[in-house]
């Protein structure tokens, strides 16, 4: 089995406040899901680099390498060595289809890119890319919209119209299911109440046992009874 070639590699200080500092504004600036993404960015990043510093010796594979770099928009214009040396992940990051999306007005933040993407409904060249890390050049960067099936190529679609027309629309959905569990619960009490009106209507003396009836009575009614019972033992 062929050993695949490493995507990443962990810092070699685990605990580097400065590192981790910086890592962590990354991660919430560009969205994404955990450093794992990033280090992989700073993987490819040092592979440019150390690609460049052999030019200086051969110059073997350079109008290959910058070729590569202005086709996926990493370098811009004119550069030299020195400046693939200079690249920065910043620069890698900013070419993510999730950053694009967003750039583009087609989401309203990073999280929305992301999410808008891993469910489907973005197109890249005409097919659908569901990889937010996905590495978009030059040439398709003109291309990216929403999918023709989705939801989101409505021009109506809250999601649209901006963050705060969104927002009005979740809160009218909310006060909608509000409003049903409040009638719900209405009618659950009117009919407890139109139960307990028969009930006082019809009371259950029919049904009680006589033995429970003579034991809810008075105890002054139970006295004379007993007394004239005794009255008619005596006469006989």
């Amino acid at each position: 089995m062929k050993q695949q070639k490493p995507t990443y590699s962990k810092p070699a200080k685990k605990y580097d406040k400065a590192r981790i500092t910086e890592e962590a504004k990354l991660v919430r600036l560009y969205g994404l899901k955990n450093k794992r993404e990033l280090w992989k960015a700073k993987h490819v990043i040092s592979g440019f680099r150390n690609a460049a510093r052999k030019f200086f010796t051969d110059q073997t594979g350079k109008d290959e390498l910058f070729a590569k770099l202005a086709r996926e928009g990493i370098m811009k214009g004119e550069f030299t060595v020195d400046d693939v040396l200079s690249l920065k992940v910043n620069d890698l990051l900013e070419r993510r289809l999730q950053t694009l999306v967003y750039r583009q007005g087609l989401a309203h933040s990073m999280e929305q890119a992301r999410q808008v993407i891993t469910h489907g409904h973005v197109t890249v060249n005409g097919r659908r890319v569901s990889v937010p890390g996905y590495r978009v050049n030059v040439a398709e960067e003109k291309t990216i919209t929403y999918s023709p099936g989705s939801v989101l190529s409505d021009p109506e679609h809250p999601l649209r119209k901006g963050p705060k027309v969104e927002e009005e629309a979740k809160t009218e959905t909310v006060s909608e299911v509000k409003a049903d569990k409040k009638s719900e619960e209405s009618e659950k009490v009117k009919e407890e109440r139109g139960a307990t009106v028969k009930v006082a209507e019809n009371p259950k003396a029919e049904n009680i046992n006589p033995e429970v009836e003579e034991k809810n009575q008075p105890a002054d009614v139970n006295a004379e009874e007993k007394s004239e019972s005794v009255v008619e033992e005596e006469s006989e």
